[in-house]
C-alpha cells in the first residue's frame, strides 16, 4: 500500500501516515523504507486512543476546523 501511495501522490506534497500503534508495524524494513522518503511523516496515536479524535484535535488547533 505504501508503494502505491508513493507512486501516485504528487511528488511536491508531503505524505502523513497516521498509525494506531507504532510499536507493531515499525519493523526494520518499514523504518528503512521511510528513511529513504523524507516527505513521509509518521504520526502515532497513543495506545487506546482513537486516531480520528487526535486528527480532529490537530485540525482544530491548526485552524482548519472552526
Amino acid at each position: 500500500m505504501l508503494d502505491h501511495v508513493e507512486a501516485n501522490a504528487p511528488s511536491d506534497l508531503s505524505v502523513h501516515l497516521v498509525m494506531e500503534n507504532c510499536a507493531a508495524p515499525m519493523t526494520r524494513p518499514y523504518r528503512d523504507w521511510l528513511a529513504k522518503r523524507p516527505r513521509w511523516h509518521v504520526h502515532c496515536t497513543p495506545t487506546g486512543t482513537s486516531w480520528i479524535m487526535q486528527t480532529g484535535i490537530e485540525a482544530k488547533d491548526s485552524g482548519a476546523i472552526r
